[in-house]
C-alpha cells in the first residue's frame, strides 16, 4: 500500500467488539470489505494505466525513434519520382497530398505568423517546451516566439501571464531542469488551449514537443511529435475545431533533422482522421528565399507518407 496515494490506501470498515472473544469472526466482514475495496481500486487504476511499464515504454520509444529516423532518411533520398497522390501547388508554394483518408494534408512554404487563421473552426498549433514558460514564448528564433511577437508584441507580458494562468489547469511534476535547478514540467505531448487570447480572433494550441533535463540538454524526438498530434486532436474534438495550421515541430530548438521531423509530423497528421484539414508550414524567410526543407525533399517525404498510410 505504500506506493498508493493516501486517498486510495485507506479503506475504513466497521466492526463490533465480540462479547465472546471471537475476534476472527468479528473482523471477517470488515476485512472482506477492505479486500473488495482494494480490488476495485486496482481495477480502476489498471484500466487507466499505460499498457507498458514506464521503463519498458522508455526503451520502446528509443527503438521507435531510430526506426522513424531510418525510414524518413530512406524516403527522402530514395522516394519515388512521381506520385498521383502528391499534387504541387501553384507558384511552387507547396504540395497537397491525397492519401485516401478523411481529408487532405497541405504543405506550404512560408512563415506560420503570416497564416490567415482567424476563421471559425480554424486553430493554430505552436511548439513549446515541457514547461510552457517565458523562455519559449519570447524566443524570436522559435516558431512560437516569432508568432507571439508578431501578433502580441505590444502585449507580451499579458500573453505570458495568460499562459501562466492557463497552465495552472494542468498537473505538473517537479524535475531537475539543470544542475540543482528544479522546475515544474507538464510533460512532453501535453497541449494547452488558448481561446481568443487577449481579445484576438485567434485560437491557439501550445503543444510541448521539447524536453530539457539535466545532463540531456534540450531535445525533441519522433515519438514526441506523435504524442503532440494526439493531444492536439483531442483538444480540437473537444472544442469542435476542424482546420489545423502548424509549423514543423521539433526541428528548431528540438534539434531534430528537418526531413525526419516533417515525415513524422506528416505521418501523425495523415493517420489522425479526427483532424479534418491540416496545413503544415515549412519555414521560408521570404517568397524568394530557399525553404528550410528543399521542395524535392518535401515531395519525396510526402510520397513516403502516402505509401505508409496506404499499407
Amino acid at each position: 500500500l505504500g506506493a498508493l496515494p493516501l486517498a486510495e490506501a485507506v479503506f475504513p470498515a466497521e466492526y463490533e467488539e465480540p462479547g465472546d472473544g471471537d475476534w476472527r469472526s468479528a473482523l471477517g466482514p470488515a476485512c472482506d470489505q477492505i479486500d473488495a475495496a482494494l480490488g476495485e481500486s486496482a481495477r480502476i487504476r489498471g484500466a487507466s494505466s499505460a499498457p507498458l511499464a514506464a521503463d519498458i515504454m522508455s526503451g520502446c520509444i528509443e527503438h521507435v525513434n531510430r526506426a522513424m529516423q531510418h525510414i524518413a532518411s530512406t524516403v527522402a533520398s530514395r522516394g519515388s519520382a512521381e506520385s498521383d497522390c502528391v499534387e504541387a501547388l501553384p507558384d511552387e508554394s507547396g504540395f497537397v497530398i491525397h492519401c485516401g483518408v478523411r481529408s487532405d494534408l497541405t504543405l506550404r512554404f512560408g512563415r506560420i505568423e503570416d497564416c490567415q487563421c482567424d476563421e471559425p473552426g480554424s486553430v493554430i498549433a505552436l511548439p513549446s517546451n515541457e514547461y510552457f514558460d517565458d523562455e519559449c514564448v519570447t524566443d524570436v528564433r522559435s516558431a512560437l516566439g516569432s508568432f507571439v511577437l508578431h501578433h502580441f508584441g505590444d502585449q507580451l507580458d499579458a500573453f505570458k501571464r495568460l499562459v501562466a494562468k492557463e497552465r495552472q489547469q494542468l498537473r505538473p511534476i517537479l524535475v531537475e531542469r539543470e544542475s540543482n535547478l528544479y522546475a515544474e514540467s507538464y510533460g512532453v505531448g501535453t497541449s494547452l488551449w488558448l481561446d481568443a487570447p487577449l481579445d484576438s480572433r485567434l485560437r491557439l494550441i501550445l503543444s510541448a514537443v521539447t524536453r530539457k533535463r539535466v545532463g540531456e540538454g534540450l531535445k525533441s524526438e519522433p515519438a514526441y511529435l506523435f504524442a503532440a498530434v494526439r493531444s492536439i486532436s483531442r483538444i480540437m474534438n473537444d472544442k469542435r475545431q476542424t482546420e489545423l495550421h502548424l509549423p514543423i515541430f521539433g526541428a528548431g530548438h528540438g534539434d531534430m533533422d528537418q526531413g525526419v521531423a516533417l515525415f513524422c509530423l506528416a505521418l501523425a497528421l495523415a493517420t489522425t482522421p479526427d483532424i479534418q484539414q491540416a496545413n503544415l508550414v515549412v519555414f521560408r524567410k521570404s517568397p524568394n528565399a530557399r525553404p528550410s526543407i528543399e521542395a524535392e525533399v518535401a515531395r519525396r517525404t510526402l510520397t513516403g507518407v502516402v505509401a505508409e498510410v496506404r499499407r
